[in-house]
C-alpha cells in the first residue's frame, strides 16, 4: 500500500476507535444500563468458567499462561520495553523516531492516568490486592496497546522477509488478546475497561503517527536533528 493509502487508513482508524472510546467512556461514566448489562453479563460468564482464579504459577497450565502474560504484560515492562527501543534508535541515529517512540509511549500513559482520574470507576467487587486505581481505562491493556500498534505500523512492515513477518505478528497479536484476555480472567477490570484502553491506544497512535508524518520534514531540518536518520514509516 501506499502511503496515502495507508493516511487514509489510519485517520479512519483513529476516527473510529475515538468513537468508541468515546461511547465506552460515557457509559462508563454515567453507569449507562447497557454497559453496566455488558459488564455484568461478562463478569458472570468469567465467574462462572474460571470462578476466582488465583494470581500464581500453582494452577495448572492456563492459569499459569495468565499469571504471566499479566505479571510480565503490565506497564512497567512496556516502559521498560520503550526506554530500550528508543535508546537504540537514538544510538543508531533515528533521532526524530526514537523520540517520537518516548513522546507517544508516554504521552498515552499519561492519557490513560489522566481519564482515570476523571472517570473515576470502581474495579470489580473481587479483584486482586495487587490490583489498585481505578478501573476506566485498564493500564495493562492501554499499554499493550500502545506497544503492539505501534509494532503493527511501523516496525514489522520493515521486516522484509514475509515468513519472518507472519510469524512475528501473528506471536505478537497472540500475546496482546492473552493480555486482554488475563484482565477479564482475573477479574482486575470489566470489559468496558479493556475495550477503552485498546481503543484510546489505537486512537493516540494513529493520531501521533499522522503527526509524525505532517511534522518531520520541518523537524529533520533542526540542528539538533538534522545529521540524523530518517526512519522509514510505511
Amino acid at each position: 500500500m501506499n502511503k496515502d493509502t495507508n493516511k487514509s487508513i489510519e485517520k479512519t482508524a483513529m476516527l473510529i476507535c475515538g468513537a468508541i472510546f468515546l461511547v465506552t467512556m460515557i457509559g462508563a461514566f454515567w453507569h449507562l444500563s447497557l454497559f453496566h448489562m455488558m459488564d455484568k453479563g461478562t463478569f458472570n460468564w468469567f465467574d462462572h468458567m474460571f470462578e476466582e482464579p488465583k494470581m500464581n504459577f500453582n494452577g495448572g497450565l492456563f492459569n499459569d499462561f495468565m499469571t504471566l502474560v499479566s505479571t510480565y504484560g503490565d506497564v512497567v515492562t512496556f516502559v521498560i520495553m520503550t526506554v530500550v527501543v528508543a535508546v537504540a534508535l537514538l544510538i543508531k541515529r533515528y533521532y526524530l523516531m526514537g523520540l517520537w517512540l518516548l513522546a507517544t509511549v508516554g504521552l498515552g500513559g499519561i492519557l490513560g492516568i489522566i481519564f482515570k482520574d476523571l472517570i473515576h470507576r470502581a474495579r470489580p467487587y473481587d479483584h486482586l490486592l495487587a490490583d489498585t486505581g481505578f478501573s476506566f481505562p485498564s493500564g495493562h491493556s492501554l499499554s499493550s496497546t500502545l506497544i503492539v500498534i505501534i509494532l503493527f505500523t511501523v516496525f514489522i512492515p520493515n521486516i522484509r522477509n514475509k515468513a519472518v513477518k507472519v510469524i512475528v505478528t501473528l506471536l505478537i497479536f497472540v500475546l496482546w488478546i492473552s493480555i486482554l484476555f488475563s484482565r477479564m480472567y482475573f477479574h482486575a477490570h470489566f470489559l468496558t475497561d479493556v475495550v477503552g484502553g485498546v481503543s484510546l491506544g489505537i486512537t493516540w497512535v494513529m493520531a501521533s503517527i499522522l503527526i509524525f508524518r505532517a511534522c518531520t520534514p520541518m523537524l529533520s531540518k533542526l540542528p539538533l536533528l538534522r545529521k540524523g536518520k530518517i526512519f522509514n514509516v510505511k
